[in-house]
């Protein structure tokens, strides 16, 4: 192990070394600019679909999945926000039109488990819908829900559930 030589210094100059630490020491325990802040990170917003998971046709037993995609934004923070995704489908309706135009009075109403997540998480996930072997043929909305600290973003996409 290698040793740190001091050259020997005077009481006098010992003095001196010893009060700059002191007043150091001082300065940056009360000092407003001493680096007390909390690191900061890049805060991610969500989005779903892929082009598979609007695929046209699905059928009992068959799992609607979701892909949540986290897309980095041009903010930071140091606390992470609760975020919030949700997948449903309802339905059936007996045409495209039908379900488009439909605000309430879906028969079947199927919803995929909440996904908890931050802001700061940054991962991609899932939400899944398993199709019960019950289900009536028809087309089902699908709607998903971003819900995140500054709103709730809603979108929806049509399926349609046919008999194998």
């Amino acid at each position: 192990m290698a040793s740190l030589y001091v050259p020997p210094m005077s009481r006098r100059q010992s003095a001196l070394v010893l009060a700059a630490l002191a007043a150091a020491a001082v300065a940056a325990g009360c000092s407003s600019s001493a680096n007390t802040s909390e690191p900061r990170h890049v805060v991610f917003s969500y989005t779903c679909y892929r082009a598979r998971d609007m695929r046209a046709t699905y059928h009992p037993g068959q799992i609607v999945a979701v892909h949540w995609m986290a897309i980095p934004t041009k903010n930071e923070t140091t606390t992470p926000s609760p975020v919030r995704l949700a997948a449903t489908l309802n339905g059936p309706f007996i045409n495209i039109h039908g379900a488009k135009t439909a605000r309430e009075g879906a028969a079947v109403t199927l919803h995929a488990a909440t996904v908890r997540t931050t802001d700061q998480a940054g991962r991609a996930r899932a939400s899944r819908i398993l199709i019960p072997a019950s289900a009536p043929r028809g087309f089902y909305n699908l709607r998903t829900t971003v819900q995140q600290e500054g709103g709730i973003i809603t979108g929806v996409g049509t399926i349609l559930i046919a008999r194998s």
